[in-house]
């Protein structure tokens, strides 16, 4: 079965789901942001499943995903406990792998989907990010949190916490489903909590749990200057809804719903229909011991009969396939539609040992991990599939606008999304006025190109029949500023430059497990850029080295990658110190008015959150000191040193004194301030080349 979420039938409609001189400018919210309009009319919402980087999934990266194509992207799961404390599904995805990412390292700052999906959204301002919550195997402790103020208190609270750490759009809620009582499948998944807790009281609950995400989204956005979307995953059809779903109040509160109109008919009935149908066929089965047939379009009439508003109507796609085995060619149209509502005995065992009318999946069986026959191939294994069973031929019904394949021989049916079938849903889409798409998931798409890693087949599909224009809203990317004390100072070395001190006075501040994590990744400085000025040509380095030192780079500021000296991040608390070096004749403070800095996810890649952390104070010290010797060839003082000072970058200009029995070649003292001090020695030798006695006198 597709991981995190299971089926299963139910008496009328199937409803079924997936699921020295310093300063300190520290961050005390987010500048003022401009941002689009509104978001386009159309939604194309993905879901991206944590396990998508595993074997089975092929490995597939948040880098790979076709962005440009896509609203809205759907981190999928989230779970919690039933005091509203956050959970992980998978702690390593989340936080800990590299994401397919050769400079990322196992738990760096910057490693984990949480991160990588932030690089993909700066890498493509079109596109939105939000978390999932629940799912069908972790919706168990929905109902119970919802009942108790307090517990759902805490939930709001780390909900929103988890969206701005992650620096997100949106929240999903996946609760699967209010009202409806289901014990766990352990076979399909071993963490499956099922639902033993609904009620009739979830139907209440659930639009109060609504209501405080919004009012938690609204507050934050005070805070950030940014409107936040507050999403919900629904079913399908009556017999599910009716049991604790309120349409219109759930309507009135979220920016929009997932439909899941996606495995509406399965394994678990006796007559092969299909699972992700535009419309119902007249010829399709209803009752009379087969099952009731139902539709997207049946789905979406339900809906907006009951309250929901159009626009905020997104309906579902399907990226994989469920099928039978064991399918007789007996339905109402054998020869133009071989094996559409034809009848489906046995044909596999489960893992459990239980009989199946389901066709084996592309995976195998594992008891507690996907134990169960449904046919479940990925769209991007249909190659595979075909091979499988040579003799499996497409098929396309009109009346229901929907894919399949079937062998007669074989006697295996497959219900599908494809190319064709989206097509008529965009189409649907936009003569209604709904609005959008939300699929599931994107792992299981086909590249579109050979060699490529990106899977876009069927997204591409979805992103032509959505939009006439190609070219997809933008969205400023806030500003997230951190608290940084900031110190600058003159070298004192002899060398021209800076010696800067960087502060990060971020406090951690969370208790809840995931909120720590999420919390030190988004409060550590990552992959730092030093931002200075160099308006008046003055050019700057991490080196001393000069040669790469040229006056084309010269603009009004200059970026610097403080990885050139080994500072990739920042933890709060920490204090990082380094030197740049400047190719001028002298350092001046004056010239390095400001310092912005800026950071990156990855170490090559997109800079965001672009805050200044330093700014010249109206005084500062600005002093050089020369020190001039009189000595003889010994280096032996000839009359006390004298210490002149002067402005940093003023000249020192002196005539060079007579010292009585003694000459020089030097002509004059001439030097140039500078913070380093300096020392110049005027060297004399004897007149006469006799015995040096006593004192000497200078004539001045």
């Amino acid at each position: 079965m597709i991981k995190m979420k299971k089926i299963v039938p139910v008496f009328f409609v199937i409803i079924l789901g997936l699921f020295t001189a310093s300063t300190s400018i520290q961050g005390t919210g987010f500048g003022e942001i401009v941002f689009a309009e509104e978001q386009p009319v159309y939604r194309n919402v993905m879901y991206y499943g944590d396990w998508s980087i595993e074997d089975s999934e092929g490995n597939f990266f948040p880098k790979d995903i076709p962005a440009e194509k896509l609203t809205h992207l759907n981190f999928a799961f989230l779970d919690f406990d039933v005091k509203g404390n956050l959970e992980w599904t998978d702690e390593f995805a989340a936080v800990g792998t590299t994401g397919g990412e050769s400079t990322v390292v196992d738990y760096a700052p910057n490693a984990g989907l949480l991160n990588a999906l932030q690089e993909l959204r700066l890498k493509n301002q079109n596109l939105k990010v939000g978390v999932s919550v629940g799912g069908w195997t972790k919706s168990g402790d929905f109902a119970l949190n919802a009942q108790n103020e307090d517990y759902r208190k805490n939930l709001v609270s780390n909900l929103v916490k988890f969206v701005e750490y992650n620096q997100m759009d949106f929240l999903d809620i996946d609760w699967e489903y209010p009202g409806s009582v289901r014990e766990p499948d352990l076979v399909d998944s071993k963490k499956d909590e099922g639902t033993p807790e609904a009620s009739e009281k979830d139907r209440q609950n659930f639009i109060t749990l609504l209501k405080e995400l919004r009012s938690g989204l609204e507050g934050l956005g005070k805070k950030t200057g940014k409107k936040y979307e507050l999403s919900v995953a629904l079913a399908a059809g009556p017999y599910t809804l009716n049991m604790g779903t309120d349409i219109a109040g759930v309507f009135e509160v979220v920016d929009f719903a997932n439909l899941m109109t996606y495995d509406i008919h399965g394994a678990w009935e006796n007559t092969t229909n299909h699972h992700s149908g535009l419309y119902t066929s007249s010829k399709a089965p209803q009752g009379n011991g087969k099952p009731w047939s139902f539709s997207t379009n049946d789905s979406v009439n339900y809906f907006l009969n009951n309250g929901a508003t159009p626009e905020k109507i997104v309906i579902g796609a399907a990226f994989y396939s469920r099928g039978w085995g064991n399918v007789e060619n007996d339905g109402p149209d054998p020869e133009n539609l071989p094996g559409l509502f034809g009848s489906a005995d046995f044909a596999t065992v489960d893992a459990d040992g239980n009989k199946s009318r389901g066709a084996e999946n592309a995976k195998p069986l594992v008891n507690g991990d996907q134990g169960r026959n449904g046919g479940i191939w990925a769209y991007r294994s249909f190659d595979q599939l075909k091979e499988k069973y040579s003799d499996l031929t497409e098929y396309w019904d009109d009346e229901s606008k929907a894919s399949y394949m079937y062998s007669e021989a074989s006697k295996v049916f497959f219900t599908y999304d494809s190319e064709q079938s989206i097509q008529a849903k965009t189409n649907y889409i936009r003569e209604k006025g709904l609005g959008g798409v939300i699929t599931w998931m994107q792992s299981q798409d086909k590249p579109s190109a050979e060699e490529s890693q990106k899977r876009d087949t069927l997204t591409t599909a979805i992103y032509n029949g959505l939009y006439k224009d190609p070219t997809l809203q933008v969205h400023e990317l806030e500003s997230l500023p951190l608290a940084i004390k900031t110190t600058v100072a003159p070298l004192m070395d002899g060398k021209e430059g800076y010696k800067i001190s960087l502060t990060n006075e971020e406090k951690l501040i969370e208790t809840d497990s995931v909120l720590k994590a999420v919390e030190k990744n988004h409060k550590t400085i990552k992959n730092p850029v030093l931002s200075v000025p160099n308006e008046s040509g003055e050019l700057f380095t991490l080196s001393t080295e000069k040669e790469n030192l040229t006056k084309t780079s010269v603009k009004p500021s200059q970026s610097l990658d403080l990885s050139e000296v080994g500072i990739m991040f920042i933890a709060p608390g920490e204090t990082v110190t380094f030197d740049i070096y400047t190719d001028a004749d002298f350092a001046h403070m004056k010239r390095l008015a400001y310092l912005n800095l800026e950071q990156r996810i990855l170490s090559d890649g997109v800079t965001y959150g672009t805050q200044q952390i330093y700014e010249l104070p109206a005084t500062y010290e600005n002093t050089g000191k020369i020190s001039v010797r009189l000595v003889n060839e010994k280096e032996e003082l000839l009359a006390e040193e004298v210490v002149h000072q002067g402005e940093v970058g003023t000249s020192l200009e002196l005539a060079v004194p007579a010292v009585e029995g003694y000459k020089t070649e030097t002509t004059a003292i001439n030097g140039l301030f500078k913070y380093s001090p300096q020392s110049i020695s005027v060297v004399y030798v004897l007149e006469d080349p006799v015995e040096e006695t006593g004192k000497v006198m200078i004539k001045v």
